[in-house]
């Protein structure tokens, strides 16, 4: 892209550990939103200590914790739901925030 172009471009970011983003835990929202949806489990992440695992790990915490098939398929529906449920959850709630020093970084590199 040329310098003082307009065109619009977008950028993707992981956070696993909230350094980079803030949603206002709109992941454990959403993981819990999906085990309701998919089991009428109420109870969200409680008992879980999440902080470092992925999702996937979780997923399969969540339906081990009640008994539930955890095999691959379960799983990869699980998260095919906490898709559908996160992008839900960020849009009610709307606090995603970037570190500053990521925008300042970002800033520089949209100078080059």
């Amino acid at each position: 892209m040329k310098p003082g172009s307009r065109q619009s471009r977008k950028l993707l970011l992981w956070d696993i550990d909230g350094t980079i983003l803030h949603t206002g835990k709109a992941g454990e929202a959403a993981l819990g939103h999906a085990m309701e949806t998919l089991h009428g489990v109420a109870k969200g992440l409680q008992g879980l200590e999440i902080a470092g695992r992925t999702d996937k790990w979780i997923v399969e915490q969540l339906l081990a914790r009640e008994g539930l098939a955890h095999g691959e398929r379960e799983i990869a529906r699980f998260l095919d739901v906490l898709e559908f449920e996160f992008a839900k959850v960020v849009d009610i709630v709307n606090t995603t925030m970037i570190n500053a020093a990521v925008i300042s970084t970002l800033n520089i590199l949209s100078l080059s």
